[in-house]
């Protein structure tokens, strides 16, 4: 089952907590009747069951950065907008002094460059 499956299935939890199990074919087509999803099936196939109690691995949640992999992108970029976009980001967010201090010396830096050409 791939992570959009589980994030279908929860979905379809959501949508209808009346539900305890739901069947998947191999097709990737739910089914909330185990017998609907057996005629659904083609010789040889097998029914995926699957519990209301599913951990879904959110593609939503990226991973979060470290304060150097941050930093990291913050120098990388060159673009004063973007860095502008981390800084509020990273003020709305954790709001943590190093990237800070990265970002507003980057948007100097990048400023200077541009009133220099």
């Amino acid at each position: 089952m791939t992570i959009e499956d589980k994030q279908k299935a929860v979905q379809i939890f959501e949508e209808h907590p009346q539900l305890s199990k739901l069947w998947m074919n191999p097709k990737g087509e739910f089914f909330t009747s185990e017998d609907l999803a057996k005629n659904s099936l083609g010789k040889g196939e097998t029914l995926e069951c699957i519990d209301r109690v599913l951990e879904v691995e959110s593609p939503a949640t990226e991973q979060e950065l470290t304060v150097d992999e941050n930093i990291g992108q913050i120098e990388a970029e060159k673009a004063v907008s973007q860095v502008e976009q981390m800084l509020i980001d990273e003020q709305k967010g954790k709001n943590r002094a190093a990237i800070k201090k990265a970002a507003e010396k980057k948007i100097s830096k990048l400023k200077k460059l541009n009133d220099d050409e």
